[in-house]
């Protein structure tokens, strides 16, 4: 059987009794996509925020451009993500810098 990963719609093979029912390729074709999968449902569901799911997109390697590569509805929550994990490590250091120079 041929499926297409939810994560980066590539084309894979699977055989479902071939595979455990628990597998990842049930959902993706590759480790890093699962890894990426459940990073964004936790993101989605409000389990992790966006700074986490951002430190965990880069423990994958997955980057912004890298996010071009995935189906749509992942794309824009891993750029989301990155919107906004990225503005609040941004926002934080900003107000560190301010209170340093208040003191």
């Amino acid at each position: 059987m041929t499926k297409n990963c939810k994560v980066c719609g590539k084309a894979y093979k699977f055989c479902p009794d071939c595979e455990p029912t628990a597998s990842y390729k049930e959902i993706v074709d590759t480790p890093t996509c699962y890894a990426a999968w459940l990073t964004v449902i936790e993101y989605r569901d409000g389990i992790i925020d966006a700074k986490k799911a951002v430190n965990k997109f880069k423990e994958y390697g997955i980057t912004k451009n890298k996010a071009d590569n995935f189906t749509d509805g992942v794309k824009a929550l891993v750029l989301d993500a990155y919107a906004n994990g990225e503005s609040e490590s941004d926002n934080k250091s900003k107000v560190t810098k301010n209170k340093r120079l208040d003191n």
